[in-house]
């Protein structure tokens, strides 16, 4: 669910920093700045990551609370289970919720990027939206076991170790797995953004 969320979060910010720019006409007036266009596009991929990352960050906490009063409920009833959470999985959790939104906020700022205008963008990102529901489903699947070759798929990876580190089959490595692969495809596709930008 808190990759589904961070997508959702992303999206807006997305589409008004490159569409909704293009759209004001002010897109053009930044680009005649002397400022080179990569640092544009890492100072817009710097602004929806933060939104993405503090909307994870807030889910994941409202879900831990509710876990926890539930389980805290299920105890004064007598039942009998256990979780344990310690400080390697919050730390885990934490890198899990930046190498879900850093690839995340990429790829919607990319697919706003060849948007025209804040309609456009709309009805292109939605299908994108759709798309980055697909790992989220597939992590929950209970037939489908956390690995740690999951994990080096980005966004998908970042599903698998939060999973893996909240049901104790893998340990902290699962999210510096998963934080390498979302590295690795953030880079790759800001480098596909800087393209786009400096063909404006």
């Amino acid at each position: 669910l808190f990759i589904v969320m961070i997508a959702v979060s992303c999206m807006y910010p997305a589409i008004d920093m490159v569409a909704g720019e293009k759209e004001r006409h002010t897109l053009a007036t930044l680009l005649t700045a002397p400022v080179a266009s990569h640092q544009i596009v890492l100072g817009k991929y710097l602004a929806v990551l933060t939104v993405g990352g503090l909307a994870g960050l807030a889910n994941l906490s409202v879900l831990g609370l509710t876990f926890f009063r539930v389980i805290g409920q299920a105890k004064a009833g007598g039942a009998g289970f256990e979780i344990d959470v310690g400080p390697a999985t919050v730390i885990g959790a934490l890198i899990a919720i930046v190498a879900a939104a850093a690839p995340l906020s990429a790829l919607l700022l990319l697919a706003g990027s060849f948007a025209r205008s804040f309609r456009d963008a709309s009805l292109l990102l939605t299908p994108v939206l759709m798309l980055c529901a697909v790992p989220a489903f597939f992590v929950t699947q209970p037939t489908v076991e956390p690995t740690l070759g999951g994990c080096a798929w980005p966004v998908l990876g970042a599903g698998f170790a939060l999973r893996g580190l909240l049901d104790g089959t893998l340990g902290l490595s699962a999210a510096f797995v998963a934080l390498l692969a979302a590295v690795a495809s953030t880079a790759l596709l800001l480098a596909l953004i800087t393209r786009v930008f400096a063909d404006e």
